[in-house]
């Protein structure tokens, strides 16, 4: 049976010891929102704790280490970005960077086993490598723990990628890279092929991987959509390797009818925004960004030949925050 500790959830909450009880509050606390949020009220406190108290540990433990294998990296900013993304991890977001393929394992991992996610954060912050749940280890370069987080390149548009994310997702990804070292997370040396999916999946996440990729080029979508939901509800991961233009709009198309809605999530809220649909760009080859499969695929039958593909019935894939 696991210790269940109000302090320990408190720090989880919060990240900062000055908040913790007497003088912290659940209930001001929680106002400020968590996703997924609670489902009981009132709320007791068992909920919290059971949810918050072995991560909240985790991340204190992370705050008091001193060692710091990364020139330009900072502890402190990174056990609030922790904190935050322990409220709802569906902040995590690649921003302008080219991460699409790491960024879905993180969001994965963090779901599944925060204590984990955190361990190997520290780990790797401290000694520049992590060691996988396999015994696989996974150590950043010299040149790489140089640099620092990169700003973004359109600050009016995106924010500059969080310093958690940037460790987590450069050493990854660099680490799977044969020719091109990452400098900044962007193009070529940032994207991702299904190998290293696999890998991360059977490593990081200590999955079974089973890969579906070329046999899907042309057909078979409908099959490993139906593949995908009965593995995500038997608690698995899906991730989905899309072309990029089926969420991009477009006026006009040359080719097919093809649309998609989105599905907003606003921060720290069960409250999902709607999009009206819209038509997609035409599409291209080969497919280049990858998603997560969530949940809420609404199947009908499979088109005919000559059908186009808004007529199968799928209604809802959601995707990593890219």
């Amino acid at each position: 049976m696991k210790t269940l500790s109000l302090r320990d959830a408190a720090f989880a909450l919060d990240g900062n010891e000055s908040t913790i009880p007497p003088t912290w509050s659940i209930k001001k606390s929680l106002e400020a929102g968590v996703f997924p949020a609670f489902a009981s009220k009132p709320l007791s406190l068992r909920e919290v704790t059971s949810r918050y108290s072995e991560s909240g540990a985790a991340l204190r433990s992370f705050a008091q280490g001193v060692e710091n294998a990364w020139m330009q990296i900072d502890r402190q900013k990174m056990v609030n970005e922790i904190a935050a993304r322990l409220r709802d991890l569906l902040i995590m977001h690649q921003q302008d960077r080219s991460f699409c393929g790491p960024f879905s394992l993180l969001v994965e991992w963090l779901r599944r086993d925060p204590v984990n996610f955190i361990n190997s954060t520290k780990e790797l912050l401290e000694t520049g490598k992590f060691t996988c749940k396999t015994g696989r280890v996974i150590e950043a370069e010299e040149d790489l723990r140089k640099r620092p987080s990169p700003v973004s390149k359109e600050p009016e548009k995106y924010a500059s990628i969080a310093h958690v994310e940037w460790l987590l997702a450069a050493t990854i990804r660099d680490d799977e890279n044969l020719m091109m070292d990452v400098e900044d997370g962007t193009g070529w040396e940032a994207a991702t092929a299904m190998g290293a999916m696999t890998s991360w999946t059977e490593d990081i996440l200590n999955l079974t991987a089973i890969e579906l990729g070329d046999a899907l080029s042309f057909s078979g979508e409908y099959e490993m959509m139906h593949l995908a939901e009965a593995t995500v509800k038997a608690g698995g991961v899906a991730f989905f390797m899309i072309d990029a233009n089926m969420i991009k709009a477009e006026p006009s198309d040359t080719e097919e009818e093809m649309y998609f809605q989105r599905f907003q999530h606003f921060s720290r809220s069960s409250v999902v925004g709607t999009s009206a649909k819209v038509h997609s760009k035409d599409d291209d080859f080969p497919p280049d960004h990858w998603v997560i499969y969530l949940n809420g695929l609404n199947f009908g039958k499979p088109p005919e030949p000559g059908q186009t593909h808004q007529n199968s019935g799928v209604n809802r894939v959601e995707g990593e925050r890219g």
